[in-house]
């Protein structure tokens, strides 16, 4: 089942919880009473209570001292009981990111009277893990911490998969454009190509741009080298790591099917290709907009929070300033290549419009129609501590060959379109960790999915009815948030049409994150913690609406129109730590509806 990936340490809260025991709650009286008496440690009583941190607990280490320092010692500082001259002991280990790990050093922290530590107990000096293991003064009472020290974030080092995608991209649309050379001559076909060119030129403004690849590279270095850029970034850095992930996979796409196009004449098929062509390539320069716009708007963000109020509220430290300072050096690249890409939305609405009329009907059949869907999920452990649903709004086309015979034709397709309407409920922290959220105050932020709604994505990709034929109406689907792309094959028969689904081409990662501030009197301080709760893709809505089988939609001739239409459902199962429902129904008509 789904389950909270938490990005800042909740073990914090359980730690605390572990000590259980606040000293500074302890009469200045009772305590020295405490130290005169307990000479020694009784076999019989509780551990000490040992309640310690570390200071700094991460850090960067080999910069240039005039911003950062290249040693940074650090600091433990705890309470815990006093008994007699006994004080805190410690070992260290290190363990660092390849290798053994191996002992760093063992020692003893002088205890006060009141049962107050503090030392500096040693400098880190490479990059990896130091946990220091803390013992009270009894012996027994056990405390654990971690130092992690990082090596200086490659802010110049860039990130090719923003200029990779461009370059595929401008070589995809040569390779359509080639493709599109061999059609009859028209007047569709020479406004398509006008439209081509200038598509490939915006384009070709930001295909090998090294300086947005190191400003993105730059963003992402500068706040994670710094633990308040972390917390205060932390969902919306990741939904950038999301989006150049997708921008890989997505050129990986777009390269494996123009490799699949032939150089032969077109038919049926290959105009499918060159359609389909369209609307990855589409897809694909929408992720690498939403890439730019995230990195843009991220770096705004913490120009105008940490460069001003944030920084000077908390006194900023040289990390906190040199990474301030390295975003607002890459802001003014960024600021350019978002305004570049926003042109591109509109550039591939019309590029495919001529196949319809001009070529495909000349060569293919096809049936096309509007298909929904919309999938709930709850999630329980015991009691439900998720639930989510969303809906899709897409259009099915399944097109043959006009010389096609025989009283079972084969068809191949796709099934194209959006998801929207994202909503979820949650109470995570609260039911899988009840212990340590029982007495806790809980402030949440919640980060949804970005999506266009129901009544703009059926306008998008469902277009105007049936003159919206086999492109026009949904060439932009793939531009649009949350856009998918699946193929579909079938079998048409003289009363129905059966429907497999096949892979998807194109999908949608739509995520929901939640950053929570925790108050608990079991902490010494506020606690912020993230995480994400990850939507299913249109794949599995359709996967589990079919239950693997073939959907099959009768089909009868209504006048002029051959046309057919089908529900199908999944309930949601009566137990289970992960229950699902799903529905989805179909439209076909020849010539389309």
């Amino acid at each position: 089942m789904a389950r909270v990936k938490a990005r800042r340490t909740l073990w914090a809260l359980a730690a605390a919880t572990a000590a259980g025991f606040a000293l500074s709650s302890v009469p200045p009286s009772v305590a020295e009473g405490i130290a005169v008496e307990a000479t020694q440690a009784d076999p019989n009583a509780d551990p000490f209570p040992l309640d310690a941190k570390a200071n700094p607990d991460e850090l960067i280490l080999g910069m240039n001292p005039a911003q950062i320092g290249t040693t940074v010692p650090v600091r433990v500082t705890g309470r815990t009981l006093p008994l007699g001259e006994h004080g805190v002991a410690y070992d260290i280990t290190f363990q660092p990111e390849e290798g053994e790990a191996r002992a760093v050093k063992s020692g003893e922290i002088a205890v006060g009277p009141l049962g107050e530590f503090t030392d500096e107990i040693f400098t880190p000096d490479d990059i990896g893990t130091y946990t220091i293991a803390l013992t009270a003064p009894d012996g027994r009472g056990q405390a654990q911490l971690q130092v992690i020290a990082h090596e200086p974030p490659e802010y110049d080092k860039p990130d090719d998969a923003p200029s990779e995608a461009g370059k595929t991209a401008e070589e995809a649309l040569q390779t359509l454009s080639d493709a599109i050379d061999q059609l009859p001559e028209s007047p569709a076909k020479t406004d398509a190509k006008a439209k081509l060119a200038a598509a490939k030129a915006e384009v070709g403004k930001l295909a090998h741009d090294p300086e947005l690849d190191r400003s993105i590279s730059g963003v992402i270095g500068a706040i994670g080298s710094d633990k308040d850029l972390r917390d205060y970034a932390g969902p919306r850095l990741a939904q950038l790591g999301d989006g150049l992930a997708q921008l890989r996979a997505e050129t990986k796409r777009v390269k494996e099917h123009m490799g699949g196009m032939s150089a032969a004449a077109l038919g049926c098929h290959q105009l499918a290709m060159v359609s389909e062509g369209f609307k990855l390539v589409s897809a694909l320069l929408n992720i690498k907009r939403s890439v730019i716009d995230v990195a843009a708007g991220l770096a705004k963000d913490v120009i105008a929070d940490f460069a001003s109020n944030a920084a000077k509220a908390k006194g900023a430290g040289p990390t906190l300033a040199f990474a301030v300072g390295q975003i607002t050096k890459n802001a003014p690249e960024l600021n350019r290549a978002s305004a570049v890409a926003g042109n591109w939305p509109g550039l591939f609405a019309d590029l495919g419009g001529f196949l319809t009329d001009s070529a495909f009907s000349q060569y293919c059949e096809q049936y096309t129609g509007p298909v929904t869907g919309r999938m709930e999920a709850h999630f329980f452990q015991p009691d439900e501590w998720w639930n989510y649903s969303f809906e899709v709004t897409a259009r099915i086309v399944l097109y043959y060959p006009k010389n096609a015979a025989g009283s079972s034709i084969r068809v191949t397709g796709r099934i194209e379109g959006v998801a929207h309407s994202f909503k979820t409920e949650e109470n995570a922290l609260s039911v899988l960790f009840p212990k340590l959220m029982g007495s806790a105050v809980q402030t949440k932020r919640s980060f949804p999915p970005i999506e266009i709604g129901a009544a703009a994505a059926n306008a998008a990709v469902l277009g105007t009815g049936a003159s919206s034929g086999y492109i026009e109406g949904s060439a932009a689907t793939l531009a649009l948030p949350n856009s998918f792309l699946i193929e579909v094959s079938g079998l048409l028969e003289k009363n129905s049409m059966s429907v497999i689904l096949g892979p998807a081409k194109s999908d949608f990662t739509a995520k929901h994150r939640v950053g929570v501030i925790v108050m608990s009197p079991l902490t010494m301080a506020p606690v912020f913690t993230w995480y994400e709760l990850p939507f299913k893709d249109a794949h599995h809505l359709f996967e589990r609406a079919s239950q693997g089988q073939a959907m099959r939609i009768p089909i009868t001739e209504q006048g002029k129109t051959m046309q057919g239409e089908a529900r199908f459902d999944k309930p949601a199962p009566s137990s289970g730590e992960a229950r699902g429902a799903y529905t989805v129904s179909i439209k076909l008509c020849n010539p389309g509806c």
